[in-house]
């Protein structure tokens, strides 16, 4: 069973896997990590990346 997900642009339900979407033609229309949890998600990836470069 294909996992699906709403296009950037339209709305249209599509699946993660596709290319296009085939209502509106986005290319690459699967969704993003976009505003405060996928800032927070990137400062977690970076606290624990400087952690291991520089902890002791």
């Amino acid at each position: 069973m294909a996992v699906l997900a709403k296009c950037r642009t339209c709305g249209h339900k599509i699946s993660i896997e596709a290319a296009i979407c085939p209502s509106c033609g986005q290319k690459d229309p699967k969704p993003r990590i976009h505003g405060p949890a996928g800032y927070i998600l990137i400062g977690f990836v970076l606290l624990v990346i400087f952690g291991m470069l520089f902890g002791k």
